[in-house]
């Protein structure tokens, strides 16, 4: 078999083999490849970050990546969500997703790509390979009429017709209120909030006409891809996204949320925040659920510890187990000097032993050191752990993208 780079005339091949794979109910290929293809697949556009195997010329397994930029602990980190990965059915069980995830990690080090994230069909098997969940959400169904209604002072929310205001608020958030979010692009937007989709927009301002929060809503049946298990009848607001930096700016949102309680009865949105009961006449919700979502992966473990900024000084060795990556494999002098970490080769017995997708974790702000511990994912002392946990402390995830 021989595997390469899919080209532009691949392009019907792989949408084919992609709605076998996860679209099968479709029952045909007809109109596969549609003439907006590239309007709801921008990242696929040139083709140039889809691989595959071939054999006699018949693609029998793919996998897509595409390239953005992910904030976390404050630092901008490159970043390829993977997607797409499909093989047919004849072809199964022979370990070419393996082959292909090792080859694109690979190349993703070649690029200067320091994580990688993917959602999975099933989590348990790519935890075989280092990826592992990195975030959950609270998604909220929440009666209109249970809202606390409190009068907010200097703070507006306006309907807008552009993404320029939701942009600002957006980029304010990512890496302050929340961690583990994509510093969005253009076509990352195009995918969130796809023009074409009926939506109506809302920003909040501030008394200096300043955007200090969002959100998008929708009233139609055709919802996002996170949207499964939601009455979607007529009764039901549902919110793609909603932010805010501040306590007033929620209260404003949630406000305006209640003025639809005449002609709506429920809202759904998703959020990382617990904290919402508070906010509720009664302390009940129609339903509370706590989802997984996306799982991340180091692609290069010493270019994203170095990455980082340190508020102690410390020395220890740390054991990488990645099989998949040799360059990550191996034990390492960890030193941090001047709030600044440097990683080096070493044969020294290890302080610290941890496997590649319980350190993506860490590094992410997933899950703490000591919450690890006591999951028997990480060999060490009782008396690090306290240091591996103020070097990375927990962080408030809220990966949203799709792909």
């Amino acid at each position: 078999m021989e595997f390469r780079q899919l080209s532009s005339k691949d392009r019907e091949v792989f949408a084919k083999l992609s709605q076998y794979a996860f679209e099968p109910t479709k029952n045909t290929y007809e109109n596969v490849v549609s003439e907006d293809f590239e309007e709801f697949k921008p990242h696929l556009k040139d083709m140039s970050q889809v691989y595959g195997y071939f054999d006699n010329d018949h693609l029998v397994s793919t996998c897509a990546f595409f390239s953005s930029a992910v904030i976390i602990r404050k630092k901008e980190l490159s970043m390829s969500g993977i997607w797409g990965v499909a093989t047919a059915p004849q072809y199964r069980r022979k370990g070419l997703v393996r082959q292909i995830l090792v080859k694109i990690l690979k190349e993703m080090r070649e690029n200067g790509i320091l994580i990688s994230t993917l959602y999975p069909f099933k989590y348990s098997y790519y935890e075989r390979f280092g990826w592992k969940l990195a975030n959950i959400n609270h998604r909220y169904h929440i009666e209109l009429d249970k809202f606390i209604s409190r009068p907010v002072a200097n703070r507006t929310v306006r309907e807008v017709f552009t993404l320029d205001h939701l942009k600002e608020v957006y980029s304010k958030i990512a890496g302050e209120k929340y961690n583990y979010m994509t510093k969005r692009t253009e076509d990352d937007w195009r995918r969130r909030i796809n023009p074409k989709e009926p939506g109506f927009s809302f920003v909040c301002y501030n008394a200096n006409d300043n955007p200090c929060g969002y959100l998008v809503l929708r009233f139609m049946e055709h919802l996002p891809p996170d949207s499964e298990g939601i009455d979607k009848s007529e009764q039901t607001i549902y919110l793609p996204e909603i932010y805010w930096n501040d306590r007033e700016t929620k209260q404003a949102l949630f406000n305006f949320l209640k003025t639809h309680v005449d002609h709506r009865k429920y809202v759904v949105f998703s959020s990382p925040d617990s904290n919402m009961l508070a906010f509720l006449e009664e302390a009940r919700i129609k339903a509370n659920e706590v989802f997984p979502g996306s799982m991340a992966r180091i692609v290069d473990v010493i270019s994203v510890i170095e990455a980082f900024d340190y508020s102690e000084e410390v020395n220890f060795v740390l054991k990488v187990k990645d099989p998949e990556c040799d360059w990550n494999n191996k034990s390492f002098s960890m030193s941090v000097s001047g709030g600044k970490a440097k990683l080096e080769e070493t044969t020294h017995t290890p302080d610290v032993s941890i496997d590649i997708g319980s350190l993506s974790q860490m590094i992410a702000g997933f899950r703490t050191a000591s919450q690890l511990y006591d999951s028997w994912e990480i060999d060490c002392s009782k008396e690090i752990l306290p240091v591996l946990d103020r070097l990375f402390p927990p962080q408030k995830n809220f990966f949203r993208e799709f792909f």
